[in-house]
């Protein structure tokens, strides 16, 4: 995912970086104290080994930056993430909900390693992090423009259906949303009804909705300028990410979810 965001004379870097960080959890060739080969694996799930000859233990990171920063698995993840603008908050959720201070501290020893091995990644990455929420990416403002216009499309919907008569003979009777009245079999039904917005009030908000989260403003910033509740502009922040990910924008779904 971090490809739509990582620009694409970056991509060799990016890939290197994080295949590094990958073979963290491989087998050692050496112990890393005495430089001996021979060892015994004590702990498979962990890489945990024992050498042979200095008795001392170690894993793949042992003599690393990244020591004691298991489990190992994690860093590639965490380094796929924050390429693509990711805060700790948003990364700890996939971890089994640790706390963003060891997110942090993982954060700070890849940026570390990032500067040293690779520079012009890490100057982007920098850059990247600071403006993310004033300069989205294109592919992000591509996806987002998808969404409006299928939104507008239901909400200016011409031609609607009965799903009880199939009659066209029918009438909005609501001013901002497709609210609809079959003038044959005299039922009600909504023009929205499987898009997942059925249940999702205030649509006259719905385009600056979409726009405001995807500048990272806060729940309460949203809810302060739209003088709606807390509770609706979570619910509609839920909505619209389960409108994303089932519309198959993943990286707006990413960007907006960071």
């Amino acid at each position: 995912m971090y490809h739509h965001f990582v620009p694409i004379s970056l991509h060799l870097q990016a890939e290197e970086f994080i295949n590094q960080l990958k073979n963290l959890g491989s087998k050692p060739h050496a112990c890393p104290y005495c430089q001996q080969t021979g060892f015994y694996i004590i702990n498979a799930k962990a890489g945990h080994y024992r050498c042979k000859n200095c008795h001392k233990g170690f894993n793949k990171s042992t003599c690393t930056p990244y020591h004691r920063l298991a489990p190992l698995g994690w860093l590639p993840l965490i380094a796929e993430q924050r390429l693509c603008g990711k805060s700790c908050t948003a990364i700890r959720y996939q971890l089994d909900y640790c706390t963003p201070s060891v997110v942090k501290r993982r954060v700070n020893v890849i940026e570390q390693q990032m500067a040293k091995n690779h520079p012009p990644l890490y100057a982007w990455y920098k850059e990247f992090i600071t403006v993310r929420k004033t300069a989205q990416p294109i592919a992000v403002m591509e996806e987002a423009q998808l969404l409006k216009h299928w939104v507008n499309s239901l909400l200016q919907a011409d031609k609607v259906t009965c799903p009880y008569c199939q009659s066209e003979n029918v009438k909005n009777i609501a001013e901002n949303r497709p609210r609809m009245r079959c003038q044959s079999c005299w039922r009600y039904f909504s023009g929205l009804t499987g898009s997942g917005l059925e249940n999702l009030g205030y649509s006259e908000y719905w385009l600056t909705m979409i726009d405001m989260f995807i500048a990272g403003e806060t729940i309460k910033a949203i809810s302060e300028r739209l003088k709606i509740s807390h509770s609706t502009v979570t619910k509609a922040r839920r909505t619209w990410l389960g409108i994303m990910r089932q519309r198959g924008l993943m990286v707006l779904f990413e960007w907006v979810n960071s």
